[in-house]
């Protein structure tokens, strides 16, 4: 039974967000269309009907868009994730390889198979509005981070080109070894480094975005495709088509930690937000591996539709959860981390010794929505995923 003392009270609030982040996208060039699976339960929760041939695939940085290149039907769907329908279609060009939404949502661009052009579409008019020349064949492309750069694998020459997103203009081209062909492109979450997989050098390039020089190159799989790198920048995973695995990469010391069988033809690789979970579709296998990163192994099998290469970013990177974005501290010192996250915070204080303690919290009506004994003097965590968005007290009793 609590006491009467009140050792000290917080005053936050709490603002949730809509997890759109928790689906993944998966294209099905054979069956024309994409299958939405909940990457917390590993289900698919829809079928979403698409052009002729989706190949890749680009979710925005807030979850709400999907763009998906139709190879064969010359154009792009614009898939609304809160209803998973198709809300706009827009005329592209034939066989397009690679797509990526910029991070402001404000543009999307597709590179062309055996061609020697991207272009650059307008999402607010859904119209391409520029071509840009790039070099021969270009395949893989992706945004940087601060959404200033564009970067472009050009698997016949052998090249990246470097494209200023603002004058969409090449500043640069990077030359790789000859018998490279570059395919998959992504970069690290600080944008300080381009990782770019080899498919005929069965290698992963790092490059380093400051220079434009290529610092690493390390051996992987057989014709690797689709690469990823996970939200805090330790690791790289790169999907290997030829070998049907994964490659796990050290980013700190570009060193492979270990393989991991997938599925026949694994093309497109994504992660989830959180980093726990690794999505590699298996192309020729018709279905999903889900890999745990601390482990591994494949924790599930999800079987989807017909050829699905799934190239490009098909999960959202958007941090989604709880933020406690305000705090009056009394008495005690106390800290809240990670803000914002899932909803699990620790709370760190001090001045406290080993007693009987425990704590409280209450919604604006003063109704108890949450109680746990305190076991450890310095800190301790509140789950607070449940809650809606409003303010609420947390107390501390003796």
């Amino acid at each position: 039974m609590k006491k009467n003392i009140t050792l000290f009270s917080l005053l936050f609030l709490i603002m949730k967000e809509i997890l759109n982040a928790q689906t993944a996208y998966i294209p099905n060039a054979g069956d024309n269309t994409v299958s939405v699976i909940n990457t917390i339960t590993n289900n698919i929760i829809a079928t979403v009907n698409v052009g002729d041939g989706p190949n890749a695939v680009s979710v925005t940085s807030d979850g709400t868009k999907v763009y998906v290149d139709n190879r064969s039907g010359s154009s792009v769907s614009v898939i609304n994730t809160s209803t998973n329908t198709v809300s706009a279609t827009i005329p592209i060009g034939l066989n397009s390889a690679g797509i990526w939404v910029s991070p402001d949502g404000s543009k999307v661009y597709v590179t062309y198979a055996y061609d020697t052009i991207i272009n650059v579409i307008t999402t607010a008019t859904n119209t391409v509005t520029d071509t840009i020349r790039v070099g021969n064949n270009p395949r893989g492309i992706c945004v940087s981070p601060d959404g200033t750069k564009v970067y472009v694998a050009n698997e016949d020459d052998n090249t990246i080109d470097v494209i200023d997103a603002t004058t969409n203009t090449i500043t640069d081209t990077i030359i790789l070894s000859s018998n490279t062909q570059p395919y998959g492109v992504i970069c690290n979450p600080d944008g300080t480094k381009l990782y770019v997989t080899g498919d005929n050098s069965n290698s992963l390039i790092v490059i380093n975005t400051d220079s434009n020089t290529i610092s690493e190159i390390i051996p992987i799989g057989y014709m690797p495709v689709g690469v990823c790198v996970s939200p805090d920048g330790s690791k790289v995973y790169v999907a290997n088509w030829g070998s049907n695995n994964v490659t796990v990469i050290n980013a700190i010391t570009n060193t492979v930690v270990t393989s991991i069988t997938t599925g026949d033809g694994a093309w497109g690789i994504s992660i989830t937000p959180d980093g726990n979970k690794l999505f590699v579709s298996n192309s020729l296998a018709n279905s999903v591996a889900v890999i745990n990163t601390a482990t591994n192994n494949i924790s599930a099998l999800i079987y989807v539709g017909n050829i699905n290469y799934a190239f490009g970013n098909f999960i959202s990177q958007h941090i989604v959860g709880a933020g406690i974005v305000s705090v009056n501290n009394e008495l005690v010192r106390a800290d809240i981390f990670p803000n914002p996250n899932d909803g699990t915070f620790t709370l760190s204080y001090n001045q406290l010794e080993i007693r009987n303690y425990e704590l409280g919290i209450y919604d604006i009506l003063g109704q108890e929505v949450y109680t746990q004994a305190i076991t450890n003097p310095n800190q301790t965590s509140i789950n607070v995923s449940q809650f809606s968005n409003g303010v609420y007290i947390y107390q501390l009793y003796q």
